[in-house]
């Protein structure tokens, strides 16, 4: 496979971008936290729907410009073809917190759409398209940042899922599942069983269907005996004949029983006949209808007079409510109530007319007051005035002023002044106290008129309903119709239970003369049967020339004594041959079940042998799987082990190891350096022998477990000092000719000549990443 273009929207730190992949070395590069892993964990994203060790809400970018939502699309070309994936989600909330929902998730092979079930339906349809699910991806595929030289020294798990030794392991124990299922059947040891029924069950059911054949045989030769001797004994007519006569004697007892059940009918119901008992019927169902027509007539008479009180009860009511709304409980004392009122309201019209000429007085005499005071007032300040001023002339008439007179006459204004302030003050007086009168009289003049209207309104509304009765007289009609209403009520209750008594009485007559006439006619028919087998007993006795009555009470008796044996004899041999016979069938149907069930052991025997056969065919098998599987895992490691160096030794001209040895318990890596007898730990040789023994490591195993289309390494030269970087950078683009693609992050600016396509990562002035094709 090989990745070809990758599109993002607003996915992490950016906002928009378009990244192109071509065969070869890819380098992404740029400075430290601009968004040069993210293009990988979009890569990620966008194949599985997922980044380990990232939540999904965390991969929405949280730009000021973001609009909380991602897009991410990955077109990949496989060696049959190419393919294209989509995912698309969003940010909400619920419950105050954070979530990520996936809109949208598209997959077009050879720009086709396939139909998805969901995100867990496209993530199986891209890993088998692309051979390689998510864990064994991240795995081998994906070297994350620092986890370059983790080869050396891995989590067996993670080995064991790389060489697929965990499917095969998974099979095994699955198979050794099956292996004990099947040496338990139905919760027991399979084993146990199998002796059991072959040794216990088996042959006890096995004994005892030998008891029961013998018994059988025994019981089969009893009952051919008692048939010989009953046949001996009776002839088919001698048998016609009793049964004729049983049948009788049936008949017989049957209309002596069916008699007396009529006579008890009749006795119960006081009639002596059929027809008396018609008669009665009749009669109950005119009384029950008379009686019905007279609940019917009371009850549409007690609905008449009910209407009647209802209204004239209203009527009452609301008189008596209208009366309650003026305090009076009749009509006289309405009345009464409305003359106090109307008096009340003259008397104090009257004394607010007085009132009113009062107040206008008072309020004249204290405008004239106020104008006096004010004027005196003017004229004391303008003498102030032309005293200040030293004027010797009056500036109205010219007469000649002296200080003094001025004064004087100042003076003497200003006491005519308090005088008539004193008067104004007694006058203002009366004026508010006429005033808060006049108010308090219009008040009650108000309410006055307003309770008068009330009750003149009560009056008319009383007198209306009233309609030229009396109150008491309503009353007294309302009590009368309730009367005749309660009496009516409880003419209609006696009524309807005499009704009741009556339609009982008709129902148990008719059901007496239903059952009556049911049992007469039984009788005519047990009657019309009894004389045809009489005729046929008379017939019978004829046949077998015996001198008997056909209707004797005891012909049983007589007949008997004329056969070889006796009646009694016959019917205990016929009963003993019947119970043998029954014996015979239940052992028989006995036999049968035991059959029946010596075969489901025999079959269930076969089948536990067959569950044991294939148990141990099964635990044959896992064992050869499991030597399989150590098989395979040890060539694996030898060939990764080989491959490695091998690789080790085209990557640089340093050849100062003799071998490579990987630990089949653990995947730790050991190297023999030359000199050297024995392996050491390859996490204890020089980080630079480190970095290039990990990647010949991993690109061993990808030659051996046939992944040779790509490889990611996420800041591979993390950890390296500046002086090996370019020998580092030199065995990546040298392993990278070995493989079809390598998409390789770092931060520094080396490796651009060898790479065929470099992808420039920087932030944007507005603070989002931005990726650019410089090649």
């Amino acid at each position: 496979m090989i990745l070809e273009r990758l599109k993002l929207a607003g996915f992490e730190g950016y906002k928009h971008v378009e990244v192109e992949f071509s065969p070869g070395l890819n380098l992404i590069t740029g400075r430290n936290s601009t968004g040069k892993t993210t293009l990988l964990d979009a890569v990620l994203f966008a194949l599985y729907g997922e980044v380990p060790g990232v939540e999904k809400r965390m991969l929405v970018s949280r730009l000021a410009t973001a609009n909380n939502r991602l897009s991410v699309g990955l077109s990949v070309k496989l060696p049959n073809g190419r393919f294209e994936v989509w995912r698309t989600g969003v940010l909400y909330r619920k419950g105050g917190k954070e979530n990520f929902r996936t809109e949208k998730t598209l997959l077009f092979v050879n720009e086709k759409a396939v139909p998805l079930a969901g995100e867990e339906d496209l993530r199986r349809k891209v890993s088998k398209l692309l051979g390689i699910g998510l864990k064994k991806f991240i795995n081998l595929i994906y070297v994350r940042q620092g986890e370059l030289t983790s080869i050396l020294k891995p989590r067996k798990e993670d080995m064991d899922f790389i060489l697929d030794i965990n499917v095969l392991r998974e099979v095994a124990e699955q198979l050794d599942e099956v292996r004990r299922i099947l040496e338990k059947y139905e919760g027991r040891d399979v084993k146990t069983l199998v002796v059991t029924y072959r040794e216990h069950e088996l042959p006890r059911i096995e004994g005892y269907i030998t008891s029961l054949n013998r018994q059988i045989a025994i019981l089969e030769k009893e009952v051919t005996r008692l048939q010989e001797v009953l046949e001996k004994a009776r002839s088919d007519d001698l048998k016609k004949l009793l049964l004729l006569i049983e049948k009788r004697d049936s008949y017989t007892t049957e209309i002596s029983e069916s008699r007396n059940r009529l006579q008890g009918i009749l006795d119960g119901s006081n009639a002596s006949n059929l027809q008396e008992l018609r008669s009665l019927l009749d009669k109950a169902e005119r009384d029950v209808e008379t009686c019905s027509k007279n609940v019917m007539e009371l009850d549409k008479r007690k609905r008449k007079v009910q209407d009647l009180f209802d209204a004239e009860n209203r009527r009452l009511n609301e008189a008596e409510a209208n009366l309650r709304t003026a305090s009076a409980s009749t009509m006289e004392e309405l009345e009464t109530l409305l003359g106090e009122t109307k008096d009340l309201l003259g008397k104090l019209q009257s004394e607010v007319v007085d009132t009113e000429e009062e107040y206008a007085d008072v309020l004249e005499a204290r405008s004239s007051l106020a104008g006096k005071i004010s004027s005196l007032r003017d004229e004391v300040k303008n003498h102030k005035r032309l005293l200040e001023e030293g004027v010797a002339e009056c500036p109205t008439c010219g007469q000649k002023i002296s200080p003094d007179l001025l004064r004087e006459i100042s003076f003497e204004k200003e006491a005519q002044i308090r005088r008539l302030e004193t008067e104004y003050s007694k006058v203002d007086a009366k004026h508010k106290a006429l005033d808060s009168k006049l108010k308090k009289l219009r008040g009650e003049l108000e309410k006055a008129a307003t309770r008068a209207s009330t009750l003149a309104q009560v009056h008319d509304k009383v007198k209306m309903l009233l309609r030229g009765e009396t109150l008491n007289g309503l009353r007294e009609r309302c009590r009368l119709l309730k009367r005749e209403v309660d009496e009516l009520t409880s003419k209609i209750t006696e009524e309807k239970a005499r009704l009741a008594r009556l339609e009982a009485n008709r129902d148990s007559l008719k059901k007496a003369f239903v059952d009556a006439t049911s049992i007469q006619k039984s009788i005519e028919k047990l009657e019309e049967n009894l004389r045809k087998t009489v005729k046929e007993v008379s017939t019978s006795l004829k046949t077998l020339c015996l001198p008997f009555d056909a209707e004797d009470p005891d012909l049983k008796s007589r007949v008997a004594e004329r056969i070889p044996l006796s009646r009694e004899e016959i019917e205990t041999k016929e009963a003993e041959l019947q119970e043998r016979k029954q014996r015979l069938k239940d052992l028989k149907s006995e036999l049968k079940n035991n059959l029946k069930e010596k075969r489901k052991i025999e079959e269930k025997l076969s089948i536990l042998e067959e569950r044991l056969r294939k148990a141990e065919v099964t635990r044959g098998f896992i064992e050869k799987l499991r030597e399989g599987i150590e098989k395979r895992r040890r060539r694996l490691l030898r060939n990764i082990q080989r491959q490695a160096l091998s690789v080790y030794n085209t990557l640089t001209d340093q050849h100062v190891y003799k071998a490579f040895q990987i630990d089949p318990e653990t995947y730790e890596v050991y190297v023999q350096p030359v000199g050297l007898a024995g392996f050491i730990p390859a996490s204890r040789v020089g980080g630079g022998h480190q970095t290039l023994i990990a990647l010949s490591i991993r690109m061993a195993i990808l030659n051996v477990l046939g992944y040779r289309s790509l490889l990611i390494l996420d800041e591979p030269t993390y950890g390296v000092d500046s002086q090996n970087l370019p020998q580092l950078m030199n065995y990546i683009t040298e392993m990278a000719k070995n493989l079809r693609q390598v998409l390789l992050v770092t931060h520094y600016g080396i490796g651009m000549e060898e790479a065929t396509n470099i992808i420039k990562v920087d932030i944007a002035s507005d603070g989002s990443s931005q990726a650019k094709t410089l090649v």
